[in-house]
């Protein structure tokens, strides 16, 4: 039997200039002598590399498949599973047998984070463009059209240095310079000026990249999509606390409808149905949104559950609604739990109970049975096809161990799950006999 290759999470560097002043002080603090400072600090620069979108648009090619290097979003669609290499690509894998996985293509798409298919078209994010390819042959896949300009902030990919960053006047940062610098501590406890920098976090913190969630009628996404699509449109969250609206009626070139304000720090969307109604929950560091989609160019919001702040992927299957909240710089908080959210009541969901988690990623749910990425602690499963209360007690012995698992999807017995060396498929068509049964690993160790 195929065992997981052992893993080590090392830390993530998670910083920004926002936060420059409080990260400061801490610090200053634990490298400085009360009443006099004669210490330094070693801190990290960020330079952006820039390029210009026009550049950046001519670099979008389909390629021969290529190695995959830094795993990040998933959707599976028909027998073929589309993941991200982020901010590099899309790579295309052929699924149907899930013994033995073919990587298939690669389709090159600078700054790109995230996908979804609708029929014979996949939709990516090219740092501010929206672009669309026919799939409909996967040998012969190609660009079809493009939406210029529609994700103003997505500038950056980098995991700690942001759009903030950037000078859009200069283009988009397709790399960064970084290096290492000594800063000296002055005896009024405050750093120099006239640099700016990012303090290197503690190797504790786990929080890792922020991937993203959601199901669709075309194709499943993991939990962690910004990409949803619903009644004939797609919605895409985008980094600056908005959600913009494209009607697809013409869908080789979607139509900007619509932007909807929802608040700073949402992450990720997932579509639910019920009753034969659409809803979009939005899950965001501060709490989970609830969206009533009567209306496709204009949801409307129905509730919000507040949580503590915190990265907040959600899912839901029948009245019950499943989130993880996990800690680290990113996610602004400490708190690493899964949490069940009674949603009978859309409009006034109410907290069933909580559970304490390592530090929970994205997550999945198949008829009860409960999918959850913990991070180093590797992907966990959970039947509650009887019951949902005592959910850590059901904890099932085929659990992974050795990865850091980041996202899944749940199809037709077969689980898809995205960590930091590739992508495995589980069987668990017998939950008493759930077994890895193909996969694809990095390059890179």
């Amino acid at each position: 039997m195929k065992t997981f290759a052992s893993y080590q999470i090392s830390g993530f560097m998670r910083s920004s200039i926002l936060f420059l002043t409080t990260l400061s002080i801490i610090g200053v603090m634990s490298s400085c002598v009360k009443d006099s400072c004669n210490s330094t600090r070693l801190y990290r620069t960020y330079t952006p590399i820039y390029k210009q979108m026009d550049e950046v648009r001519e670099l979008v090619n389909v390629e021969s498949p290529r190695a995959i290097l830094n795993p990040g979003k998933i959707y599976v669609y028909g027998s073929h599973l589309f993941l991200n290499d982020r901010g590099i690509g899309v790579h295309v894998i052929d699924v149907s047998d899930e013994n033995n996985p073919v990587n298939q293509a690669f389709i090159q798409i600078p700054g790109n984070v995230d996908v979804t298919v609708n029929g014979n078209l996949l939709y990516a994010d090219n740092f501010v463009d929206l672009v669309s390819f026919d799939i409909s042959d996967i040998n012969a896949i190609k660009e079809v059209g493009r939406v210029e300009d529609i994700f103003p902030d997505n500038v950056s990919i980098h995991e700690t240095a942001g759009y903030w960053l950037v000078d859009r006047n200069q283009g988009v940062a397709v790399d960064w310079l970084e290096e290492e610098v000594e800063v000296e501590c002055y005896e009024d406890n405050w750093l120099r000026e006239d640099v700016v920098f990012a303090v290197e976090q503690s190797s504790n913190d786990n929080a890792g990249v922020n991937y993203g969630g959601g199901g669709n009628p075309s194709g499943t996404a993991g939990s962690m999509a910004r990409f949803a699509l619903m009644s004939g449109r797609l919605y895409v969250i985008d980094l600056n606390g908005v959600m913009r609206l494209f009607d697809l009626s013409t869908p080789e070139v979607p139509t900007y409808v619509n932007t909807i304000e929802v608040e700073q720090g949402i992450e990720t969307i997932f579509p639910y149905y019920r009753d034969g109604k659409g809803y979009l929950f939005i899950g965001a560091n501060n709490g989970m949104f609830i969206y009533d989609n009567a209306d496709p160019n204009n949801p409307s919001l129905l509730s919000k559950f507040v949580h503590v702040n915190s990265c907040d992927p959600v899912v839901a299957e029948g009245n019950i609604a499943y989130v993880t909240l996990r800690s680290g710089t990113e996610c602004q908080g400490f708190t690493n739990e899964l949490q069940l959210i009674d949603i009978s009541d859309l409009s006034n969901p109410n907290l069933i109970e909580t559970y304490d988690m390592y530090n929970p990623h994205g997550l999945g749910i198949d008829e009860g049975l409960l999918f959850l990425c913990d991070g180093s602690e590797g992907l966990k499963i959970y039947d509650l096809r009887q019951s949902i209360e005592r959910v850590t007690d059901k904890e099932l012995k085929h659990n992974i161990k050795g990865i850091f698992a980041y996202d899944v999807i749940p199809y037709n017995g077969t689980l898809v799950l995205s960590s930091d060396i590739g992508f495995h498929l589980i069987d668990y068509s017998n939950v008493n006999d759930i077994h890895l049964s193909g996969e694809i690993i990095t390059s890179v160790e």
